[in-house]
């Protein structure tokens, strides 16, 4: 799909293109920010990264504001939509601090001993076992998550989105470098941090499946991408910016051959597959003679991940005791709890009360399995509404007839990740639930500002300005701005 060429795009139309407003120079940039702050942080899940997230985040709903103020279109009901975006995470939040109202962990003390009970749940609000520890990563998420829904809102045009990709795309090939390093260099643990006591990391991801799945979500992103690059000039191959987010594909596929080998690893392996069979036929209408030499390395690179795929295949142990075990485990808090479930990181406090006895002298964090791992923290409920939050939004995007090559790609990046979240547990990467909300919300703006003017994208008002008309300077001062 061919955009305009710019030199056919009037004063108007470049400027509010290329130029951003107050509010979404604050959103690009905390966004960001919070980017880097997750990915090269020694450890993410710190208090000091719970703060700074939650400052910077909860900070942001000040934007909305300031968008309302500077935005020179007409927006209709902006704070009712906010409203409705949040919904789901305001219902859990609610649910998350009326279950922490009892505590159905308490002492005992046998023979001089103090022990820890887990007694039956007195009602429905008295089941989070872990709500002291976790409030302030929840209140973060919350919060986060909060900003990630601004990107249905704020940005107005495609530019931004175009240029938010970009500038992660290029932060990311750093993190490629410098994790490939850390594996050369066979480090026990990654330089300035602690480490796990594990050896699969990758850069400051302290699981190599966390990597993969985040991995995966930017393979995609960067080859949506690429085409975007190709598409919107008129310029040959090699004078755009696609050769580099071609590249970056392929960059990432290939951390799959220093990770472990894992269910993760073997989707990152698989997707690659998949990507070059669409670029293998996207190139192959194309008439450019340069293109005709991509095809064979295309060829050979997905043989090669189709190899490693089948490689990694039979590394994995189907019959894994301990993952088996964990699920296992994991269904039996779900069933003793079902409703609310039993909070965030619940399963860490629990497990010694479920774990089968050879395991007990282990200490496992989560569940491998997103899915169940979700219903343990939220329970039935909250899982509902998580997938009614995300199948609502898909099928307006459907309904709507928005559905476009870019956002369809990001869109099947996601499907992915729900699918791996049912073999393993992608989400307790925060940078992965970073990563998923993002894209997520971004290939929904795109589709609706890739069918509407930037005046109308946000307003159901009949504008009957004529394009003469529309070629006008605007401003964005609202000092100086009289009316929209």
């Amino acid at each position: 799909m061919k955009s305009q060429n710019a030199s056919v795009l009037n004063i108007r139309d470049i400027a509010l293109r290329d130029n951003f407003t107050a509010s979404e120079k604050f959103n690009f940039l905390t966004l960001f920010v919070i980017f880097i702050a997750l990915t090269w942080s020694p450890d993410n899940r710190s208090i000091w990264t719970f703060g700074f997230v939650l400052i910077i985040a909860s900070s942001s709903i000040i934007n909305i504001k300031i968008h309302e103020i500077v935005h020179p279109f007409i927006i209709d009901k902006l704070w009712i939509k906010l409203l409705c975006f949040n919904l789901p995470a305001i219902f859990l939040l609610i649910t998350y601090f009326l279950t922490a109202l009892g505590n159905c962990i308490e002492p005992i003390t046998i023979a001089n001993s103090t022990f820890l009970e887990l007694k039956r749940p007195e009602n429905l609000f008295s089941t989070n076992v872990a709500f002291k520890e976790n409030w302030i990563l929840f209140l973060s998420l919350i919060s986060l998550f909060t900003l990630c829904t601004h990107l249905l809102l704020i940005p107005k045009s495609l530019y931004f989105i175009n240029k938010f990709i970009n500038w992660c795309c290029v932060t990311i090939f750093f993190i490629v470098f410098l994790g490939f390093i850390f594996k050369a260099a066979d480090l026990a643990k990654p330089l300035f941090s602690t480490g796990t006591g594990q050896i699969d990391f990758f850069f400051y991801f302290p699981y190599d499946g966390g990597w993969a799945a985040f991995a995966l979500l930017w393979m995609y992103v960067s080859y949506a991408t690429s085409i975007i690059e190709y598409e919107k000039t008129n310029r040959e191959f090699t004078e755009t910016n696609t050769p580099f987010y071609l590249a970056l594909c392929s960059i990432l596929a290939s951390t799959t051959l220093i990770i472990q080998a894992s269910i993760s690893s073997l989707f990152l392996s698989l997707a690659f597959v998949h990507i070059c069979i669409l670029c293998y036929h996207y190139f192959n209408k194309r008439k450019e003679p340069k293109l005709k030499l991509i095809k064979p390395y295309l060829f050979l690179l997905g043989a090669g991940s189709v190899l490693k795929g089948i490689h990694t295949f039979t590394q994995l142990n189907t019959n894994n005791l301990v993952t088996e075990n964990l699920k296992k485990s994991g269904l039996e808090m779900f069933l003793d709890n079902p409703i609310f479930g039993w909070g965030l990181n619940s399963f860490r406090k629990l497990s010694p009360y479920y774990n089968d006895a050879h395991l007990l002298n282990h200490n496992y964090e989560t569940i491998p399995s997103s899915a169940i791992n979700l219903l343990v923290e939220f329970g039935i409920i909250g899982l509902l509404v998580i997938c009614l939050y995300a199948l609502t939004l898909y099928l307006l995007y459907i309904i709507k007839k928005q559905t476009n090559p870019f956002s369809n790609t990001l869109f099947f990046a996601l499907f992915l990740i729900i699918l791996l979240s049912f073999l393993d547990n992608p989400f307790y990467s925060l940078p992965v639930t970073f990563s998923f909300w993002i894209i997520g919300f971004l290939a929904i703006r795109w589709a609706q500002l890739i069918y509407h003017r930037a005046d109308e994208v946000d307003t159901q008002t009949k504008l009957l300005t004529t394009d003469e008309l529309r070629n006008v300077p605007f401003v964005t001062n609202p000092k100086k701005e009289v009316f929209k």
